[in-house]
């Protein structure tokens, strides 16, 4: 006779491994479709499921461990048997021991990606292992008897054939320009294909064979979606990519593997009468999406007549080369159209203003009237563009912020001090946030 304890607890278990599985879905997942959030603000919610499987997991166990059994028998290994010993009875038969494969590799699979040194030092290391082990565990939970897994299974291998196979092997470009440009940045540029629409913000997964087949990192597009030319700026920051580096030295064009495009702003841009009043903040290459999303912007102003009363682009870096890297176009003239960067660029509605950290030597060159030395006052800033939208007889601005966390974590609490929320003839601030290191 089975226990109920046991039945119950291994049904209970069995959930949380159903959603760890669907919010590993990136181009196919459910849970983006049906709430609209996308795959890398699920990563957490991965990991808070993978925990609470490993939990159930383990109260399944104790709960098997107590009744003593193994399937539908009675173990000799039992807690109230003659021989009461938990490791041989966790390998007691067929029963049991998938149970016991499927826990450790769920183990195995949070303590390898908990320790960021894994994916940041040694992604081969990680990402293999991840894989084969995400594949062991759910084939051992199927066996165990939580057989509607294999569903969420094949739905896996789906989202994986899509990216892998569909885009990466068949739909997207399989080579691109390369470039080395000032400040330690690598462009990457392809002409856009018909088969790829994205949205001015988002990211691409893209691989380099000639440094590693599978070893897919994020990149922001730092064009526009209007432009003919996708582009990517890439500062050396790792291993990986000053390796990129390295092979933007040799030039000439180089073969690629992409898949994507994710990401989505947590305020839609695209309700024209709400966010007339826009500011941008960003802290070294974490200016791609705002380049990206500001040119957008630009062209709905200029080409569509979109209404935008106050477009405020704040951009701190660390060095002229950047800025000189983010500027040159090269030999491109699919460019074309004002650009947030450019002196040409007479608009009232946009203020431009970049903040060069660490004054170094006195160059002739062209730079942009915008550049000026020292921090923002973030504080400054939003009590600023507060005004701004009130003299405009606006409600809301929106703010997009990508750079270093304390960057991000001082224009959100700036954002929070001077909105009214929804007091009535106030101004609120509808904040997105994306992190990356200078």
């Amino acid at each position: 006779m089975i226990n109920p304890e046991v039945e119950e607890s291994g049904s209970t278990a069995s959930l949380p491994i159903y959603i760890v599985y669907l919010t590993a879905n990136k181009s196919n997942s459910l849970i983006t479709f049906a709430l609209g959030v996308p795959y890398e603000r699920l990563i957490g919610w991965h990991k808070l499921w993978t925990i609470l499987a490993i939990v159930v997991g383990c109260l399944h166990v104790c709960c098997a461990y107590r009744a003593g059994e193994t399937g539908d028998e009675i173990s000799i290994y039992g807690l109230y048997e003659n021989q009461p010993d938990l490791i041989k009875f966790a390998f007691d038969g067929d029963h049991n021991t998938t149970g016991a494969v499927a826990l450790l590799a769920m183990i195995g699979l949070f303590v390898f990606s908990a320790a960021s040194i894994f994916r940041r030092l040694l992604f081969e290391f990680w990402y293999l292992p991840h894989v084969i082990s995400a594949i062991v565990a759910g084939v051992c939970v199927s066996m165990h008897g939580a057989g509607g897994i294999i569903f969420v299974l094949v739905w896996w291998g789906v989202d994986i054939a899509t990216r892998y196979a569909l885009m990466a092997g068949i739909l997207y470009p399989h080579q691109a320009a390369i470039r080395k440009l000032p400040g330690d940045i690598v462009e990457i540029s392809f002409p856009k294909p018909a088969s790829f629409e994205y949205e001015a913000g988002q990211y691409i997964m893209i691989a380099i064979p000639t440094l590693s087949v599978i070893q897919f990192h994020p990149f922001t597009m730092s064009s526009s979606p209007h432009q003919d030319t996708v582009t990517l700026h890439i500062k050396a920051l790792g291993r990986w990519t000053r390796r990129l580096g390295d092979l933007a030295d040799k030039g000439g064009p180089i073969n690629i593997l992409m898949e994507g495009p994710y990401g989505k702003l947590m305020i839609d841009l695209d309700d024209v009468e709400r966010y007339k009043m826009v500011l941008m903040i960003s802290g070294g290459i974490g200016v791609t999406p705002m380049q990206s999303i500001a040119n957008g912007l630009l062209h709905e102003m200029e080409d569509q007549g979109r209404d935008i009363k106050k477009l405020r682009f704040v951009w701190t870096v660390r060095s002229r080369d950047m800025i000189r890297a983010m500027r040159d176009n090269g030999d491109r003239d699919s460019l074309e159209g004002t650009t947030i960067y450019d002196n040409k660029l007479t608009s009232d509605a946009v203020d431009v203003n970049i903040y060069l950290t660490r004054k170094g030597p006195d160059e002739e060159t062209e730079e942009l009237s915008a550049v000026k030395d020292g921090r923002p006052d973030f504080d400054v800033i939003f009590q600023e563009m507060k005004q701004a939208a009130i003299d405009e007889n606006e409600t809301v601005v929106a703010v997009c912020v990508c750079g270093p966390t304390p960057m991000v974590d001082a224009c959100r609490a700036a954002s929070r001090k001077w909105s009214d929320g929804l007091c009535k003839g106030g101004v609120k601030f509808d904040f997105h946030e994306e992190t990356f290191e200078l």
